[in-house]
């Protein structure tokens, strides 16, 4: 398995998580016409990490979760949802991720509240 399909499953089956967007997890973008609640997923930023005898396929990422609706409290909801996933979840290398920021928006255009929970997981390859 990826790290990608390690966060599809982790996020599609987590019981508070998965109770409020119903596998609607994806990566990037939303589709073009969404069924809302739902959380978008994108690697901001990774670092490879190295030891005396060169790559050690162990990454460090910074990663951020998008959660979507057309009401500010369920978007908040679904926001602490995914922060009960990924805090101190170990995926595929055993670090816990863990928590790093939390941010409100408001799409105007669409009428859609936006919060966003950014996490730094560990993983290897």
């Amino acid at each position: 398995m990826s790290i990608i399909t390690d966060i599809h499953a982790h996020m599609t089956t987590h019981a508070g998580l998965s109770a409020l967007i119903v596998g609607r997890c994806y990566p990037v973008k939303l589709p073009q016409t969404p069924t809302l609640p739902a959380v978008t997923y994108q690697r901001i930023s990774s670092v490879s990490t190295y030891s005396q005898d060169g790559d050690s396929n162990l990454y460090r990422a910074r990663w951020q979760f998008s959660c979507w609706s057309t009401g500010y409290v369920e978007a908040f909801e679904v926001a602490q949802q995914v922060k009960a996933a990924l805090n101190l979840w170990k995926g595929t290398f055993g670090d816990p991720a863990f928590i790093e920021n939390m941010m409100d928006f408001y799409e105007p255009e669409t009428g859609i509240y936006h919060h966003v929970v950014d996490a730094t997981i560990w993983w290897g390859e």
